[in-house]
């Protein structure tokens, strides 16, 4: 007789654990899926769209590769920031005027933000006049590695190591006007989430020399856009 009463305890018991494991079950929400998108436009310096994406609420939108040649101004950036999306978004390019600036260097940015390389272009104009040019590039190697400089112009030497690139252009007779310096290869390793995916690649020291080899006392503008890996 006990035994058949501890049996039906345990029974009991069972059917209790299992009842409240259901009840629990159902008590609890299933998670709320957002499929709520957003439309996110890239726009040319002539208003054209080169690039039309839907986004997910709070995803980040990838712009497009963009390219801008003028002797007037250069590309910078984008006049709108395309992380964390929640509306829909019209975003063109932003420009900085150079025609009356005098040595400006600047670098422009062939590339996607998915793109497991990156190339960023060199190059110089505004009534330069010199005959060797050494440059130093700072990048961020946390997050890109150098490969290789591509299309370099003249008599150029290019050598990397701790996170820099020692650029020297030489030529055999002084230079006027605007100059293609180099195009800078870069792997991408990771995205820099910590700083809104930013990373840097900058110009941290110049020099210039004539024909002679004297030092030219140059004031030099630099202008860059931002690299944003998403």
């Amino acid at each position: 007789m006990k035994k058949k009463n501890i049996l039906i305890i345990i029974i009991l018991a069972f059917l209790v654990m299992v009842s409240i494991i259901i009840f629990r079950g159902l008590d609890e929400e299933e998670p709320v899926v957002n499929d709520e998108t957003y439309v996110v436009q890239f726009y040319d310096h002539n208003d054209n769209v080169i690039k039309k994406e839907e986004v997910k609420k709070g995803k980040n939108a990838i712009s497009p590769t963009y390219k801008y040649e003028s002797k007037s101004k250069v590309f910078v950036g984008w006049d709108k920031s395309f992380n964390d999306i929640t509306e829909d978004l019209d975003i063109k390019p932003v420009f900085e005027d150079i025609s009356n600036e005098k040595n400006v260097i600047y670098s422009s940015y062939a590339c996607s933000n998915g793109d497991s390389y990156i190339q960023v272009s060199f190059q110089i104009t505004g009534d330069v006049n010199f005959c060797c040019l050494e440059l130093e590039i700072e990048f961020d190697d946390k997050y890109l590695e150098f490969v290789e400089a591509t299309e370099v112009d003249g008599d150029g030497l290019v050598n990397s190591y701790d996170g820099k690139i020692y650029f020297v252009f030489a030529c055999a007779e002084n230079i006027n006007g605007s100059v293609d310096l180099m195009t800078l290869e870069f792997k991408v390793l990771k995205s820099n989430t910590k700083d809104n995916n930013l990373v840097n690649i900058n110009v941290t020291d110049i020099a210039s020399f004539d024909s002679t080899n004297q030092f030219l006392d140059e004031d030099y503008k630099v202008i860059k856009g931002d690299i944003i890996l998403n």
